[in-house]
């Protein structure tokens, strides 16, 4: 029974409240599914005997002239807005708002058309980038020659590049199949202009945030259905201005078990070392180690190998490249990087990645030379003189206390080694070298215990 002068509690505000949070985990979901449902019709794209028949016309037209524009609109490929993500649609939509042009290009439309999720949006618009500032304010970050706009609310971590149309390289002046274009601006109002800056057909297609229309100059679309790497001109121009395409064609190879065209394969053959050597080695490892990274290290060694710009990249193992012992070692370490990466999903960082490469050269000249000398001669030699986030501390540190877990291990000493930041990229690289030398086993079992998995048990990356 209630007491006398006890009111009725109102429950009304919290049911409000419940009912409003319901309301936006159904938006949440419905989001969710609308945008499942967009990458499915868009990894069915290049099933539709229509979009077939336009593709392969465009793509004669591309032969002949060198580039052909070719539009499939929305209501026959079906991919709507909803595969992008909520930020990206903003600011596709305030772009549009305020007269100018908005396209997503790259990556993640390659990998809608195939089906493949993919949260790195990169735009281009008409707008300059101080015309992006004033769009966007303190959301946009200026990033070398592009931007960076970033979310709000919900998603504040959450950002797109945003870059202004680029011009057609000079180099490509006077090429075949290359349009005729002002030499003295940088920047211009064109994607079909903007579409040879591209690195491969692949990534040269653009959506069109206007209408939905996907746009293709270069038979991209043709490319991915037939699972071809091909530049924009011939290779032997461009890879000289652009050596990054020798790195990432040789990843999207690995990634997507794509030929690579015979143009692009005889140029990066013969001149695509010579090529990788113009770049500053910051540029070239931080590359290199992304290559490292995909879930595909094994497949992008052998690549490298095929290629013969193992030593162009990693200077300092020119001594034991050829040796068999070394190329055991490779063929299991980088095996178990891919399993990191694939089946535990983990992230590889720079540091294992290239001491995945280095450590069997430290180890061997250590053996005519004190530890720290031997890691410093490699480093030295692989020129680690740039900032990348403080690498060479890093990698050092790495080095180091893998050569420690090796050479001590008991049980007082656990805690303070477990508790070290380099911790999990040491034991990753003693397992490496676990796997190709038995004399470390007994280390490998000692640090593995516990919380940490069986290197025999684990199945093979996919």
């Amino acid at each position: 029974m209630r007491m006398d002068g006890m009111k009725k509690r109102d429950h009304s505000k919290e049911w409000l409240a419940l009912l409003m949070a319901l309301l936006l985990m159904l938006c949440c979901f419905s989001g969710l599914a609308e945008a499942d449902a967009a990458l499915r019709t868009a990894g069915n794209l290049l099933e539709n005997a229509e979009i077939n028949r336009l593709i392969d016309e465009n793509y004669q037209q591309v032969l002949e002239n060198g580039y052909a524009e070719l539009r499939i609109p929305l209501y026959l490929h079906g991919m709507t807005e909803d595969v992008f993500t909520e930020n990206a649609r903003d600011v596709a939509s305030r772009l549009l708002e305020n007269g100018y042009k908005a396209f997503v290009i790259g990556g993640c439309i390659r990998d809608f058309i195939m089906g493949k999720e993919s949260n790195d949006i990169d735009f281009v618009t008409d707008a300059t980038l101080e015309q992006q500032r004033a769009i966007f304010g303190d959301a946009f970050q200026t990033h070398i020659s592009s931007g960076n706009v970033y979310g709000g609310g919900s998603y504040p971590d959450e950002y797109v590049d945003l870059a202004t149309f680029q011009n057609v390289p000079p180099h490509f002046a006077g090429l075949p199949g290359v349009p005729e274009f002002d030499q003295t601006v940088q920047y211009t109002d064109s994607p079909l202009l903007d579409s040879f800056e591209r690195d491969l057909t692949i990534n040269a297609i653009y959506y069109d945030m206007s209408n939905g229309d996907l746009v293709d100059f270069h038979g991209g679309l043709h490319d991915i259905r037939e699972g071809i790497l091909k530049t924009m001109a011939d290779a032997k121009v461009v890879l000289p201005e652009n050596p990054l395409i020798v790195l990432r064609t040789l990843r999207f190879q690995a990634r997507f078990s794509f030929d690579v065209d015979e143009n692009l394969d005889a140029a990066i053959r013969e001149i695509g070392a010579q090529a990788l050597c113009s770049l500053n080695q910051h540029t070239m490892l931080r590359n290199a180690n992304w290559m490292m990274m995909t879930g595909k290290a094994l497949d992008c060694w052998r690549l490298l190998a095929e290629y013969g710009l193992l030593d162009t990249i990693y200077p300092p193992v020119d001594r034991i490249m050829n040796d068999a012992g070394y190329t055991n070692y490779l063929e299991s370490a980088l095996n178990y990087m891919d399993k990191l990466c694939v089946v535990r999903g983990e992230d590889i960082s720079d540091e294992l990645a290239l001491l995945a490469f280095l450590q069997p050269e430290i180890d061997r000249r250590a053996q005519h030379s004190s530890y720290e000398k031997a890691l410093c001669g490699v480093l030295d030699e692989q020129d680690m003189s740039f900032e990348l986030d403080n690498i060479r501390e890093r990698l050092e540190g790495v080095s180091w206390l893998s050569h420690d877990m090796e050479q001590a291990y008991s049980r007082y000493m656990q805690g303070s080694v477990r508790r070290s930041e380099y911790f999990d990229d040491a034991l990753a690289l003693l397992n490496m070298k676990c796997l190709s030398d038995d004399s470390l086993q007994e280390q490998a079992e000692f640090w593995n215990a516990d919380d940490w998995w069986e290197i025999e048990d684990m199945p093979d990356a996919a």
